[in-house]
């Protein structure tokens, strides 16, 4: 059966699905016309702004929405024609949105502390809307003492914004789950964002959380701060923009439980932080060479140093035999580089203030490796 054959039989046995039932219930079912659909996302598309700031699958989906609406308001042709100019006049327009973040399983995270977009709050501050989400948040099991956080953002879609939340959360997760050494999934949230029409979405988590971590001053304080500041700076130089997109990378690693998912980006976020494209040749000897270097500390001693490098370079023969052969990395692997990755990235954040792109602290590398013969060089 061609195509067009599917569509018309589709469409005779929506016809009569709909018959049948007004006939049962009396209730008259609103059929959604999918060529509305597509005539509506053809009129988005021919507007030259939206095509900059929304993307195919956002404009469809905008297209959908309001083809729905249009369906339900049952709207004559000049209403419809209002309603699609009126709309397309909202999108070109960046709209502000805010979403309130349970931060399940951590307590007593500093109030006032910043994360990229994500600010901790008192939790008592949203008043009766608080008191409705801990009841909505305790039925699916969330541990509604955990610290509270508010989250604001900008965006031109007026459906679908949960998506632009996640990608926002990102950032902000990922810096959390190393320093706490704790899961945080942005897709697997407890939060309610508000619409700029002040129409509130309720998100719930898809599994619950178990554990927990409370935020202590002597192991925490310091990472926070560090990562708060690169992470909320304005002006951020070239290698702490390294150390951001690092950051995400490694975030991605805590979207699953396999070990070697896990492992294989957190070496690409160690690549992204290290590596440039003069390394491309021999990346396995640049990635040992520089994480021994950076992080070591008794840097006389040869035999200390050199163990410290085939560790590390055992480290990338491991991903490249998993990726190439198939071969299971062990956890023990994992936890290893885990902790390579946060003393990395700590340490770098700390220098980045004096070295300001890839270029300075492969200098920094070299003086380290060859002393005063590569200054006077």
């Amino acid at each position: 059966m061609k195509e067009k054959e599917i569509k018309v039989k589709t469409r005779e046995l929506v016809k009569n699905l709909s018959h049948r039932i007004e006939l049962a219930t009396g209730i008259v079912p609103l059929i959604i016309d999918e060529k509305s659909t597509v005539r509506i996302f053809r009129l988005l598309k021919k507007d030259k702004k939206l095509g900059t700031v929304l993307s195919q699958e956002e404009l469809f989906d905008e297209a959908s929405f309001l083809s729905s609406l249009i369906t339900v308001k049952k709207l004559n042709p000049l209403q419809r024609k209002e309603a699609i100019k009126k709309r397309i006049e909202e999108l070109k327009s960046a709209k502000e949105y805010i979403g309130y973040v349970l931060l399940d399983g951590l307590h007593d995270l500093p109030l006032g502390t910043k994360i990229g977009n994500l600010e901790i709050i008192d939790k008592q501050s949203l008043g009766d809307q608080f008191k409705y989400f801990n009841n909505q948040t305790e039925k699916f099991g969330a541990d509604t003492n955990s610290s509270f956080a508010k989250i604001t953002f900008k965006a031109h879609r007026m459906i679908g914004a949960e998506k632009i939340l996640v990608d926002e959360l990102e950032l902000p997760f990922a810096i959390l789950s190393l320093i706490f050494e704790f899961e945080m999934n942005p897709r697997n949230i407890s939060a309610i964002l508000w619409y700029p029409n002040n129409w509130p979405q309720y998100l719930e988590p898809y599994s619950k959380r178990s554990g927990w971590v409370v935020f202590k001053d002597a192991v925490h304080q310091k990472p926070l701060e560090l990562l708060s500041k690169i992470s909320t700076s304005k002006s951020k130089n070239e290698l702490q923009k390294r150390i951001i997109r690092s950051l995400k990378i490694f975030g991605i690693s805590r979207a699953t439980n396999i070990t070697e998912l896990r492992f294989i980006p957190i070496i690409a976020a160690i690549e992204a932080l290290l590596l440039q494209e003069t390394d491309r040749e021999t990346l396995g000897m640049k990635f040992a060479q520089k994480i021994t270097v950076i992080l070591g500390k008794n840097f006389s001693n040869y035999r200390t140093r050199y163990l410290a490098f085939k560790e590390y370079k055992k480290l990338y023969v491991l991903r490249s035999k998993f990726i190439h052969d198939g071969k299971n990395i062990d956890k023990h692997s994992l936890e290893l580089l885990n902790n390579i990755f946060y003393s990395l990235i700590i340490k770098i954040s700390g220098l980045s203030n004096k070295l300001h792109c890839i270029d300075d602290l492969d200098n920094f590398i070299n003086e380290k490796l060859f002393g005063k013969l590569y200054s006077a060089d």
